[in-house]
């Protein structure tokens, strides 16, 4: 078998795949290079972002009024992330007060977390997808060759089209490596500190030969349709079912299905409006009889605080939305497109278990607000308001993570390979 892969190699190692390669690995650090500007326009916004809550903070005259007006966070992906991100959540805020009030950038809770993002990477998996379906496509075309290769090595078939397809699998592989050490490259030449994240791209780049491979094979099988308009056809109509029809369904399905099982967020406010209404009333009561008003009411917010009513509805929403992201995971692991995107979008920090992360961060700093804002409110502290957060408190830095059922996933992808 080591013979005809050698004959392979050096029979597809030519001017032409080596024009192919270079104009390929061109086309993607052009784009890498578009998508970086992506970086810069996000450090910006961090130091705006930061600045501006800070002097809002200057104009509040009472921790009353601080209280009502809450604290915003930001979400702030990797510089990976934010070259590689194929998400709906760009430019996640968020938006907190002692009362009801924890969005997160209007209403993005839900079905539309769910939704297919778009961006210029979106572009290059189908040129990818592609590129290797056609690799794949010629691997059997040349007849002549194949029955040349019979003949004169008196081997079977299987040892024959093994030989083929393992030695086009080096030469993808080979281009893989190539490309990445390229990407790592870049992102030092352009002055981005990347330190640490190198494993990151590695692990995109890993995930890419996968998804290449799948696609080689394809083309491998679908070119053993002896007409070639069939062939062509058959493979327009696969990339169109597998990277299009079948992901963009599934999206759609899991924005309904999160949509119609959620409780709406305008709801979910209204309960928690609910409950505060039925505190103040138990408050006002509370206190009516006490000498010391102000210690009672401290102490029954408190408590309030505590027993986290207010937090539960949230929670609830949560942990719906949990629900909804694993069975979103595991299902996608049935198609190698979708699978790539969900993998390429939680191993840059850009996908929905950061996502969920960020809400549960939120509702835990909106806790400590609270409790902050009663204390400083029962102290009848004037002058100078404290701030609550402060610098990078505001921003909250996604990390690297994988998407629920990785292994199982893994194991799909080989399973339709081989």
């Amino acid at each position: 078998m080591g013979k005809f892969i050698g004959i392979e190699l050096r029979k597809e190692i030519n001017k032409t795949i080596l024009l192919i390669l270079i104009l390929f690995i061109l086309s993607v650090l052009f784009l890498n290079f578009v998508e970086m500007g992506k970086i810069e326009k996000i450090n910006n916004i961090k130091d705006e972002f930061v600045i501006n809550e800070n002097q809002k903070i200057e104009n509040y005259y009472s921790y009353r009024q601080y209280g009502w007006a809450g604290f915003k966070m930001l979400f702030i992906t990797s510089p990976i992330g934010a070259v590689f991100n194929s998400t709906a959540l760009d430019n996640l805020q968020s938006a907190n007060d002692i009362g009801v009030r924890l969005d997160i950038n209007n209403l993005k809770k839900g079905g539309y977390v769910f939704k297919r993002g778009i961006d210029l990477y979106r572009y290059l998996m189908v040129f990818l997808c592609c590129l290797a379906l056609g690799f794949g496509w010629f691997s059997f075309r040349n007849r002549k060759y194949i029955k040349l290769l019979l003949s004169t090595r008196s081997k079977s078939k299987f040892i024959v089209y093994c030989s083929i397809l393992i030695a086009r699998t080096i030469i993808v592989f080979l281009s893989i490596c190539i490309l990445t050490l390229c990407l790592i490259m870049q992102f030092y030449l352009m002055g981005i500190n990347i330190s640490g994240s190198e494993i990151v791209i590695i692990k995109i780049m890993l995930n890419t030969f996968l998804f290449m491979i799948f696609f080689l094979l394809s083309g491998a099988f679908l070119g053993f349709i002896k007409s070639a308009s069939k062939s062509g056809i058959t493979a327009l109509i696969f990339v169109l079912i597998i990277f299009f029809l079948w992901p963009n369904f599934f999206y759609l399905l899991f924005s309904i299905k999160a949509e119609n099982e959620m409780i709406s967020v305008y709801r979910t406010e209204t309960e928690k409006t609910k409950v505060f209404h039925e505190f103040e009333k138990m408050r006002i009561e509370y206190i009516k009889d006490k000498e010391d008003k102000i210690k009672a009411s401290k102490e029954l917010s408190n408590k309030f605080l505590n027993e986290g009513t207010v937090n539960r509805l949230e929670n609830d929403l949560i942990d719906k939305t949990k629900k909804n992201i694993k069975q979103f995971h595991l299902w996608s692991i049935f198609n190698p497109v979708t699978f790539y995107e969900s993998a390429v979008n939680e191993i840059c920090g850009s996908g929905l278990n950061e996502y969920q992360r960020f809400w549960q961060e939120n509702l835990d700093k909106k806790k400590e607000f609270s409790k902050y804002i009663i204390e400083k409110m029962f102290q009848r502290q004037t002058g100078k308001i404290e701030p609550f957060l402060s610098g990078d408190d505001y921003i909250f830095y996604s990390k690297p993570t994988y998407p629920h059922y990785f292994g199982f996933g893994l194991l799909v992808q080989i399973l339709y390979i081989v």
